[in-house]
């Protein structure tokens, strides 16, 4: 699904790039590199995401027994702390930046919070369903998605 929204207010539009150059200062990320770039040149990206890639299905479980009290038939451990959710490993190196991103861009954020609300009342139901359970009682700056990612010098044929 693509959604396209495009009463994005002025305040939030014009003050986009000076925030985003405040939450990189200083960095060696936003570093634009001299010279020709052509389709096959890296360019940095930050994923900004609660992560959890040690699922398991309950599509085929009883229902009358607590998750926590089955058991395995082949008898091995369930490791249940692989099943919690955490932070990917570009917050905890870029901390400074993501913390920065998450106070200069809050305006922007509520805003798309509202419009996903409004516009998308089903999608936006599904999405805060799961980003509501974070461990800790934490929540996503960018409620009801559970990921940001950014991409630094990017140079398309398109740009």
């Amino acid at each position: 699904m693509v959604f396209f929204c495009t009463s994005l207010p002025e305040y939030i539009r014009s003050s986009l790039q000076p925030k985003l150059l405040a939450a990189f200062e200083n960095n060696e990320l936003l570093t634009e590199k001299p010279g020709q770039h052509d389709e096959d040149d890296i360019f940095e990206v930050l994923h900004f995401f609660w992560y959890n890639c040690h699922c398991t299905r309950g599509d085929d479980t009883p229902t009358e027994i607590l998750p926590l009290m089955l058991e395995r038939e082949d008898g091995c451990c369930t490791n249940y702390s692989q099943m919690i959710p955490y932070l990917s490993k570009e917050i905890k190196d870029h901390n400074t930046i993501y913390q920065t991103i998450k106070v200069v861009f809050a305006d922007l954020f509520h805003w798309i919070h509202d419009v996903i609300e409004l516009q998308l009342p089903e999608e936006y139901e599904l999405l805060a369903e799961v980003a509501s359970i974070l461990p800790g009682n934490n929540s996503s700056p960018i409620f009801p998605f559970l990921s940001l990612v950014i991409n630094l010098n990017v140079s398309t044929k398109g740009h």
